[in-house]
């Protein structure tokens, strides 16, 4: 069953817009395959330099490769520049909340996730996270 890092770069190895960027299968060589699957999807990245050009998709990927290496801060950024160009997808409100809910910042995903349930009120997952939120923040 391949990793989530291994499903990342196949899914950027056969992109039409990106396969150019997944230069070879990143090797697990000291831990250095995160860094090597970062580097390639944030040159995908720079391929949409603006708003209007930028792939929610390459910034989904990236705020999951930051969110397994423990950065939750660069997660966040990734997953709210993707929001940018999904304003209504409610499975990346929750992602998002839950990345900075997870980073101690309760409070600001307490909002997140009442956004997630607006455009999707029967999405369970962000109403188990948002009482896990709940319980864990301190307003």
């Amino acid at each position: 069953m391949p990793t989530r890092a291994t499903a990342l770069h196949t899914w950027l190895s056969k992109h039409p817009r990106y396969r150019s960027q997944a230069f070879v299968q990143p090797l697990d060589v000291d831990g250095h395959m995160h860094d090597q699957l970062v580097g390639q999807f944030l040159s995908a990245a720079r391929m949409g330099v603006d708003a209007a050009t930028m792939d929610p998709s390459i910034q989904i990927a990236l705020g999951t490769l930051f969110s397994m290496a423990g950065e939750p801060g660069k997660a966040a950024e990734c997953f709210g520049a993707a929001l940018q160009r999904s304003p209504d997808d409610y499975a990346l409100w929750n992602r998002y909340a839950a990345t900075l809910a997870r980073s101690g910042r309760e409070e600001e995903a307490v909002g997140l996730y009442g956004r997630s349930l607006s455009i999707n009120p029967a999405y369970i997952r962000a109403r188990v996270n948002l009482g896990m939120a709940y319980a864990n923040a301190v307003f």
